[in-house]
């Protein structure tokens, strides 16, 4: 109990912004995976990488090694994310519930094996690309990888995640489905007025501070994630292949959580080597930010 894990899912979209999703290097400073990597280090805490290791297939060895080096520099954990697309080339599917159970076979085969030669082990943790798992994926990675933490099941996300929350018995504390210790991704209702329902993710980038301490408070000393993507603290501009800076207000957003988590007597752990136990929704842990909408006007 007390644990928040920090998860960065760790992608590259578009091989020519490589800097923008990744490094953010600029005038001899690194704003991406670098700056988490030296904020990791100041605060002493883990951060889990979720590396696309799909890349490899499109983008080379030599681009997921210099990933994969940057990250073991610091110690911190390294586990298997996959975007389907980019070893399946289809770019009209990038859900891996968008391809049969053979299909879905394959590609979780080859994210494995990728993973496992450029690892030297199994991966002890697994995201799927933009949360896309079905039941088929459970069925497949209890097969492929059983025992492992899986966390690509994200309640409230429908058109991506098409894992139902009455399925797992969840929405935000752990659920287990054969041999899968299931840790969800984090979220809370956002938005709740007439009718209209909208779910956030508990992100470095998402949710304000305010929310974040309310968040605490109802968890209540239950374990969560926290996410992030490789991106975060690199100043981006969406007309510009190019251009990238730091990131100021996500860092400071960043900073205030670590220091409000700490507040509220959580402390930050590896996914790897961790006890999950499958409390399921008697532990669960929901959260309605427009609950409290009159007492912040």
């Amino acid at each position: 109990m007390n644990k928040i894990f920090l998860t960065v899912d760790t992608e590259c979209h578009d091989i020519r912004k490589e800097n923008q999703y990744i490094w953010g290097k600029k005038n001899g400073r690194e704003y991406g995976i670098g700056r988490i990597l030296e904020l990791g280090k100041q605060y002493e805490i883990p951060v889990n990488f979720f590396v696309d290791f799909a890349e490899e297939r499109r983008y080379g060895r030599e681009y997921i090694q210099r990933i994969i080096d940057k990250i073991k520099q610091y110690n911190q954990p390294i586990f298997l994310h996959l975007h389907p697309n980019f070893i399946s080339g289809d770019e009209s599917r990038t859900f891996l519930w968008e391809y049969d159970k053979e299909e879905q076979e394959f590609l979780l085969q080859e994210g494995i094996g990728i993973y496992t030669e450029i690892m030297g082990k199994s991966p002890a943790a697994f995201r799927a690309g933009r949360y896309g798992v079905d039941k088929n994926t459970y069925d497949l990675i209890d097969e492929l990888m059983p025992d492992i933490v899986e966390l690509s099941y994200t309640g409230g996300y429908d058109k991506m995640c098409h894992i139902q929350c009455e399925f797992v018995n969840t929405v935000n504390h752990y659920s287990k489905y054969k041999s899968l210790k299931i840790m969800p991704n984090s979220n809370y209702v956002a938005l709740d007025f007439f009718g209209k329902r909208k779910t956030v993710g508990i992100d470095t980038s998402e949710m304000s501070l305010i929310e974040f301490k309310e968040f605490l408070e109802e968890a209540d000393g239950k374990d969560f994630v926290l996410t992030m993507h490789s991106w975060n603290f690199i100043d981006r501009y969406f007309w510009s292949e190019t251009h990238v800076g730091n990131h100021r207000t996500n860092e400071r957003l960043f900073r205030g959580m670590v220091d409000l988590a700490k507040k509220y007597c959580y402390s930050f752990a590896s996914i790897e080597g961790y006890d999950f136990d499958a409390e399921g929704a008697d532990s669960d842990i929901k959260y309605n930010a427009c609950d409290t909408v009159g007492k912040k006007i």
